[in-house]
C-alpha cells in the first residue's frame, strides 16, 4: 500500500465559511462546502468507512500495515476495525 499525499486544489488552512482564523490557529474546511466534484478530484469519495479506518490505522503505526496489526492501544475506539474489517 503506497502511501502518497493528497494534492488539494484549495488551502487546508483557510478557515470555515463564515468564521475567522484566530491567532496561529486555522480551522479546516467543512467538507460539505468544498463540493462533491471537488471530493471526487481528490479521490476521497471512493473510501468506504473501514477502509479509511485501516488507512488511519496504518498511518498512525508510522505507516506499517505490520504495526497496525500488532497495535496494543485497546483503548482507541478504531482499535477493533484496524484490520479493515468489521468486527
Amino acid at each position: 500500500m503506497k502511501n502518497t499525499p493528497l494534492k488539494a486544489p484549495f488551502s487546508l488552512k483557510e478557515p470555515l465559511k463564515g468564521s475567522e482564523a484566530t491567532g496561529q490557529h486555522f480551522v479546516g474546511k467543512n467538507p460539505l462546502e468544498i463540493g462533491g466534484k471537488t471530493l471526487i478530484e481528490m479521490g476521497l469519495t471512493n473510501t468506504s468507512p473501514i477502509k479509511a479506518i485501516r488507512k488511519n490505522c496504518v498511518e498512525c503505526s508510522g505507516g506499517s500495515p505490520k504495526e497496525a496489526r500488532l497495535c496494543v492501544h485497546t483503548g482507541c475506539p478504531l482499535w477493533p476495525f484496524r484490520m479493515g474489517k468489521s468486527p
